[in-house]
């Protein structure tokens, strides 16, 4: 399995994403300050990161389906 060179800020692009309402530009964007990082891939993993934090991410991956499949969803109860 091949891990992102990004892996290492992961609980840190949760927590970011969390205090900024999930928004991906903002999260990637003090990331990328903080770490002199370049926001193409790590733009990317912000998604990936941010998508599989969501409840509708969560439902999917439970399932056994992968939320790289779906750009929107909702949750009917």
């Amino acid at each position: 399995m091949i891990v992102s060179k990004y892996e290492i800020y992961r609980d840190e692009i949760i927590q970011i994403a969390k205090e900024n309402d999930y928004k991906v530009r903002t999260t990637t964007n003090i990331l990328s300050k903080k770490y002199d990082l370049s926001n193409g891939g790590l733009r990317k993993y912000v998604i990936k990161v941010i998508k599989t934090q969501s409840q509708v991410g969560k439902e999917l991956n439970e399932r056994g389906i992968s939320s790289e499949d779906f750009k929107h969803g909702w949750i009917k109860t």
